[in-house]
C-alpha cells in the first residue's frame, strides 16, 4: 500500500511539473526551475525509504499551513515577474533541489523519523530544504510586491513551526540528537 502511495505521490507530482511547463506565460527560469524541483520530489518520492516511526496527526496538522501558504506565494505570483525575482527564486529552487538530493532515500514532505542525512548542505544547517524554500518564497514576493511579502511574513512562522515540530518527531531518536548537537543551526547559519 505504502508503495502504490508514493507512486501515487510521484505521479501527481510529476503532473504539476507539466502543468508549469505547459505555462508560457510564466517566466521561462520560473517554469525550468518548478519542473526540475517537482522531477526531483517525484523521483525521491518513488526511491524513498519507509519510515521507521511515523509522525502523530497532530505534527502533520502543525506542519502542513508552511506548505499551503508557501504554494499560495506561487500562486499569487503575476505572469510578468522583473528578471530580479526570477533570480532569486531559480537559486531557492536550486537549492532546495540540492538539500532534497542529498536527503535522497531519507525524503519526506511530513515529519517522519527515517534516517538521518549529514552530507551536502546538511553539514551546514539542520533543514537546508526550507531555506532554499523560503529564499523561492522571497522570489514570488519580489514578484508580487506587498501582498507577497505579506504571504512572507506569514510563512516565515509557520516554516518555524514545520522545523520544530518535525524536531520534536526526530528528537525521540538518538542519532537525531547527535547529529543536532553537531550541526547547530536550523535554518540560518550563525543566526537560527
Amino acid at each position: 500500500m505504502r508503495r502504490f502511495q508514493d507512486w501515487a505521490l510521484a505521479i501527481s507530482v510529476a503532473g504539476w511539473g507539466v502543468r508549469y511547463l505547459l505555462r508560457p506565460e510564466s517566466p521561462l527560469i520560473v517554469r525550468v526551475a518548478l519542473v526540475a524541483l517537482h522531477a526531483a520530489v517525484a523521483t525521491l518520492f518513488v526511491f524513498r525509504r519507509e519510515e521507521k516511526r511515523a509522525a502523530p496527526w497532530s505534527s502533520l496538522v502543525l506542519a502542513a499551513p508552511a506548505l499551503v501558504v508557501s504554494g499560495l506565494c506561487l500562486h499569487l505570483a503575476p505572469n510578468e515577474w522583473p528578471l530580479g525575482a526570477q533570480v532569486v527564486f531559480a537559486t531557492g529552487t536550486a537549492f532546495a533541489i540540492v538539500a532534497l538530493l542529498a536527503l535522497g532515500r531519507s525524503f519526506a514532505i511530513l515529519p517522519g523519523v527515517r534516517s538521518i542525512v549529514r552530507k551536502g548542505p546538511y553539514r551546514w544547517v539542520r533543514h537546508p530544504a526550507y531555506l532554499g524554500e523560503l529564499v523561492m518564497v522571497v522570489g514570488c514576493a519580489l514578484a508580487t510586491g506587498y501582498v507577497g511579502w505579506a504571504l512572507f511574513a506569514i510563512t516565515l512562522p509557520l516554516v518555524a513551526t514545520r522545523i520544530w515540530t518535525e524536531e520534536r518527531v526526530l528528537g525521540s531518536d538518538s542519532a537525531w540528537t547527535r547529529y543536532a548537537q553537531t550541526v547547530r543551526w536550523r535554518l540560518f547559519p550563525g543566526v537560527w
